[in-house]
């Protein structure tokens, strides 16, 4: 860490603490409270003092620097000043707490002096009041000796320059451009690419893989992590690189934290928790197999405390699972030391100075004239081409300098910056505190904050708002919490704008985060009130901290010390989405009575603290637990903030539980609810402030209803009423006003009954009050009883609407033109038992253009089915089931179209004019028939036994061919068309699943083009016929099928890909394999009889071989790597054997298969477009 002069500035400035407190006091005597005379004049003295404070103070605080003794002497008035703040907040407090009891004991008077008198305790107040009078005295005093000592008549040649009026920055930070860093840029993005795609020597056994490091080293703020970022985001390297992670790996080194985030980033939906280190390397190891992957080490340290083997160890351990499987590794760091390079085995670093004089300019430029030519004011160009020359080509120097000139653009500081040292990194440090000393206070209040936080961490503007706004930092007279966040996220912009934080964006994701350089800045200006303990830092605890954040392992540090004046607590998890199995018990924070902000997101807890001593508390951020929120909770008057976070311990724990009385907390402006998370609507009450999913239950006994939802328009996410049968009348439904619900993106809507002898009338009107907000995406209507759509469903109101589902709505006779809705992808309709038939209204004047998934199920009064011509045009999955007056589906299902009917509907579609045609026979047989897609299911509710297909009769002894005559059998069968030949000859998948009295599979000549050939769960099959028609076919894949012995029938399979054959427990005899030219993946599993490979070997395009629950003496010679079958495998040029779980076999297959997909469709595209280049003939041939 950097460090600064001793004789340094005043740091975390006070002056706006005062200030408040100075109009608080204003308030009391003027508006607020009106008290006795003699308690008047001792706020009228503590006014008087304040102003004599402030003054000395604000001259203090913008003097550039002060010795150990005048350090001393502000921070007694500090100290005190801070003191006299908790009695104006304790009495604020009171008063709060005496307006909260005050609603509920109506039989008190009213008058502020009985409240006073009875509630707050007035008397102990003034005796307060007068104690810190005489501190401040003493104080004061204190002030004058300051004044004396710091030299007034010397004030204005040490003073700092007023810093010009605040602005709001625009939307285009100075982090959105980069200058320079072409050349360097090119060059590493050629070497990450270079040898990428030459193809690896096989080994036996697992793959190795070699692994490269490239190693960026540079000073801090050269730039080293903005060129990482360029490569990162390249186009050619993302289209390379079939993975990308980025870890900022900073000062501690943590192989877990390093892990899980390299896993998070490469599958943002994986969940570790539970997974130790072993664990997690594994699945590393699962993840990267036959992938080229890129990982980017940011920031990474070099561990002086225990030399270079145990730093090297640590990182071989870490690769570990990169060397396996992975077809290319590719790792690049940045780092500030060489000797982090030779660690890690790179023996020639990158070594990145600073930028060209031409590319500083241009940054300097950027930053420091903005819109202004530089030309119209060329005096100021030639300081700023001086001050360029001085600053080498730091990255982060020329922003902060120009960022800071830009706001103090007049010849005398541009001059004065010229004048000060700049060459090296201490004057780098200068020169930032520089740019800090000239934002306003708030601002530097707000950076200096940041201080609390580790190097590397991902900051989030929202939340790191909330924390200014707990502290009062945050300068709006509007005192909502909208303009309060707003203004918040503007004083973010300005800091980001000046470098103060860096955006970096890895592929979509933006995260903040702030250079290590502008931390340790944080950490220094906060002159000691602000402090961090992470895993090394010693355990000296200093008792005038303020604001203190602590890794959760090393927690326990607090507990000896005395730290009555805390007002920030925030104990932080390393490894921020998991559990960090660190509890504390109840009592652990009775003795932090002044926090404002508590943080405990960090923690486990098995039972939540005791709050009710936390009287100064605004912010509270508390991770789920599986009990009920403290009733203490509701005596936090000044509580502005409680933010409720998912924990990993309880993702089961999913309903959050609120005392009974949060209307106590007067001052609350949010109450924000992780959105996994589900609150209890109807026993939180009238909370206009909480954004949360929710689920309300409307009971017949509570006198609340519906209207309690009125003002609550930041609920958000899912919304779910259940028991609307008991909803009073329409009018309680309008008062729930749902249409002002912006922010919810699901709907359901739940009755607990539906039947014909309901108040169809009534439930009628209740559903047509509930109007949603047009921006939902989804609805869930369940039990409706109402006969009629809601008007808001027969309308395109709902024009964001994604999703419908309409479940047991028994009397709804007449579907909504649902057609209309531009946005609908998915339609789901089950058990509208009174549904007749489905005319053309339901189409609307659209078709339903984005519809892609369509289910109708249980419609057992459905007998017509109108069409029109545009309806459907993108439709992909139809599911029609349980329909038995259905005879005939419209002709409106353009190919292809995956259908699915189950029984007493659907069994035979045909193609007329690039359309499908369905005729329905009841009760005949599964169908699935797409173009390209023939699948034949065997329900449960439908015995399969024997079936007419094509002239051809399935029975117990073989499908043979019968001829053009249909014999008569009982059961189902299919219908036989002429036209239905010319449907088959298209198909190219077969799937034959669940058929347990075949014996033989069907003529495939009627399957010219077939390529994908799945059997599964046919006991009795015994055989596949040898008729020489499946020489299309790319894969096969046979399971549970336990009277197969041979697949020997299977010949002049030149197109076959793969062969995947599993649990057939009597299969012996593998198929020769002499012509299969294209097989590049083999899997046998769970085959116990499969004693040996093909006579003639295996295929030499062979890539990938899985051999698991073979015969012992096949499995044998692989695990030894020795003898007549192994042989066959090991003569092969480069194929990969695996004998590991199924799970990691099929994700290599699936790799090897794509990769043949591509060198396929180049072969195709080189043959279709020809080119005379020798070079394009050469590289093909090879």
């Amino acid at each position: 860490m950097a460090t600064l002069p001793l004789a340094t500035g005043v740091g975390w400035v006070v002056s706006p603490v005062i200030k408040l407190m100075f109009e608080k006091v204003q308030s009391y005597i003027s508006t607020q409270y009106k008290w006795q005379s003699n308690l008047v004049d001792d706020l009228k003295k503590l006014e008087t003092i304040l102003t004599e404070i402030l003054l000395v103070v604000g001259t203090a605080e913008r003097r550039r620097t002060l010795d150990c003794n005048q350090q001393a002497l502000l921070r007694q008035l500090k100290d005190a000043v801070y003191d006299a703040e908790d009695i104006m907040d304790e009495f604020d407090y009171m008063f709060l707490k005496a307006n909260a009891q005050k609603r509920k004991l109506r039989s008190l008077g009213s008058s502020s002096i009985s409240i006073a008198k009875r509630l707050v305790g007035h008397d102990k107040f003034r005796s307060k009041l007068g104690k810190m009078l005489k501190s401040l005295s003493t104080v004061k005093e204190c002030a004058h000796m300051l004044v004396r000592v710091m030299g007034v008549e010397n004030f204005s040649s040490h003073m700092l320059p007023e810093p010009l009026q605040w602005r709001i920055s625009s939307s285009i930070s100075i982090g959105e451009f980069v200058v320079g860093r072409q050349k360097e840029r090119e060059e590493l993005v050629h070497q990450l690419l270079e040898q990428s795609d030459k193809p690896e020597s096989r080994s036996k056994g697992a793959r190795s893989t070699s692994l490269e490091v490239i190693t960026i080293v540079g000073n801090g703020g050269i730039g080293k992590t903005t060129l990482a970022q360029l490569i990162y985001n390249d186009k050619r390297i993302e289209d390379n690189f079939d993975m990308r992670a980025w870890v900022c790996v900073s000062h501690v080194f943590d192989k877990v934290r390093i892990t899980k985030e390299i896993l998070t980033t490469i599958d943002k939906s994986i969940d570790l928790t539970n997974f130790n280190f072993s664990m997690l390397q594994e699945e590393l190891k699962n993840k990267i197999t036959m992938k080229k992957f890129l990982l980017v080490l940011d920031d990474v340290w070099y561990d002086e405390k225990v030399g270079v083997p145990i730093n090297a160890d640590r990182w071989r351990e870490l690769f570990a699972p990169l060397w396996h499987g992975a077809k290319v590794i590719k790792i690049l760091v940045t780092t500030r030391m060489v000797i982090v390079a030779n660690t890690l085995g790179c023996a020639t670093p990158f070594c990145l100075s600073g930028l060209e004089s031409k590319d500083s300019w241009e940054l300097f430029r950027r930053c420091a004239f903005s819109t202004r030519d530089p030309n119209e004011h060329l005096e100021l160009k030639s300081i700023g081409e001086h001050i360029v020359q001085k600053l080498n080509g730091s990255a982060l120097a020329i922003k902060a300098v120009g960022g800071h000139l830009s706001s103090n653009f007049n010849y005398e500081e541009w001059n004065r910056v010229l004048k000060s040292g700049l060459s090296n990194e201490k004057d780098i440090m200068t020169i930032l505190r520089l740019s800090y000393e000239c934002l306003p206070e708030h601002l530097q209040q707000c950076f200096s904050f940041c201080g609390l936080f580790p190097k590397g961490y991902y900051f989030e503007p929202d939340m790191l708002v909330n924390m200014w706004i707990a502290h009062e930092f945050i300068q709006d007279r509007g005192r909502t919490y909208g303009s309060l966040t707003s203004t918040g996220k503007s004083y973010f912009d300005e800091l980001l704008s000046r470098s103060f934080f860096q955006a970096l964006r890895y592929g979509g994701t933006v995260h903040y985060v702030m250079h290590d350089l502008m931390n340790d800045l944080a950490v220094h200006v906060s002159n000691g009130k602000c402090y961090r303990v992470e895993a090394n830092e010693p355990q000296e605890i200093f008792p005038e901290v303020q604001h203190r954040s602590i890794l959760a392992e090393r927690v326990d540090l607090l507990r000896a010390c005395k730290l009555q004046r805390l007002r920030t607590l925030i104990i932080w998890n390393k490894e921020r989405c998991y559990c960090s199995r660190v509890c504390v018990g109840v009592d652990f924070f009775k003795e932090f009575k002044s926090l404002r902000l508590l943080d405990l997101t960090g923690c486990c807890l098995r039972y939540l603290p005791d709050l009710n001593h936390m009287i100064h508390l605004r912010c509270l951020i508390l991770p789920n637990t599986n009990r009920p929120l403290p009733d203490s909770l509701c005596s936090l008057y000044h509580l502005q903030m409680l933010f409720l976070h998912r924990h990993s311990c309880f993702i089961c724990a999913k309903h959050v539980i609120f005392p009974k009385n949060l209307d106590n907390l007067s001052n609350i402006l949010t109450i924000d609810v992780h959105r996994d998370l589900t609150v209890d609507l109807a026993s939180v009450g009238h909370v206009p402030y909480l954004r949360a999913a929710g689920e309300f239950c409307v009971e017949k006994r509570k006198a609340q209803g519906l209207e309690v939802l009125h003002d609550m328009n930041e609920l958000r996410g899912f919304l779910i009423f259940t028991s609307l049968e008991n909803v009073k009348n329409k009018d309680e439904a309008i008062d729930a006003q749902l249409v002002n619900k912006s922010q919810i993106s699901r709907l359901d809507l739940q009755w607990s009954f539906s039947n014909a002898d309901s108040q169809s009338d009534k439930e009628y009107d209740v559903l047509n009050a509930l109007t949603p907000h047009p921006c939902l995406e989804e609805l869930n209507v369940e039990g409706y009883s109402g006969c009629t759509s809601p008007c808001w469903l027969e309308s395109k109101w709902l024009s964001r609407l994604q999703h419908i589902s309409i479940h047991d709505c028994t009397c709804w006779k007449l579907l909504p033109p649902l057609g209309q809705l531009p946005s609908l992808r998915e339609l789901h309709i089950d058990g509208m038992k009174s549904l007749e038939c489905i005319g053309t209204s339901f189409y609307g004047d659209a078709g339903f253009p984005s519809l892609k998934t369509l289910e109708l199920t249980e419609l057992p009064e459905l007998a017509d089915w109108s069409s029109i011509d545009y309806a459907f045009p993108v439709l992909h999955d139809v599911l029609i089931s349980r329909c038995p007056k259905l005879k005939e589906l419209p002709p409106v299902f353009p190919p292809p179209v995956k259908m699915e009917v189950l029984p007493s509907t659907i069994v035979y579609t045909q193609h007329t004019d690039h359309r499908l045609d369905t005729c329905i026979t009841q009760k005949e047989v599964s169908l699935t028939s797409l173009s390209g897609i023939f699948h034949v299911c065997h329900q449960e509710s439908v015995e399969i036994a024997e079936i007419s297909f094509d002239g051809a009769d399935m029975v117990n002894d073989g499908l043979r061919d019968l001829g053009p005559n249909l014999p008569s059998h009982q059961g189902p069968f299919i219908c036989w068309y002429a036209d239905l030949h010319r449907a088959f000859a298209s198909l190219t998948e077969m799937k034959i699943v669940g058929c347990p009295n075949i014996t033989s599979l069907l003529d495939f000549r009627y399957f010219p083009v077939l390529k994908n050939l799945i059997i599964q769960d046919c006991p009795e099959l015994n055989e596949l016929q040898e008729d020489g028609h499946l020489t299309t076919l790319t894969e096969v894949l046979i399971e549970h099928c336990n009277k197969l012995v041979s697949l020997r029938s299977l010949r002049n399979l030149s197109f076959l890909s793969k062969l995947e054959i599993r649990n057939c427990l009597k299969l012996v005899a593998l198929p020769e394999m002499f012509d299969f030219f294209s097989l590049r993946v083999m899997i046998i599993h769970k085959c116990p009889e499969i004693v040996s490979l093909p006579e003639d070997g295996l295929p030499l395009t062979l890539k990938f071989l899985y051999l698991n629950g073979c015969h012992p003496l096949l499995e044998e010679q692989f695990e030894w790597q020795h003898g007549v079958e192994w042989e066959k495998y090991a003569m092969l040029p480069s194929c990969l054997f695996a004998g590991e779980s199924i799970g990691y076999g099929q994700d290599i297959a699936e790799e090897i298969l794509r990769e043949n997909d591509i060198i396929q469709r180049s072969i195709q595209s080189s043959l279709l477009h020809p080119t005379d280049s020798s070079a394009s003939s050469s590289s093909f041939l090879q």
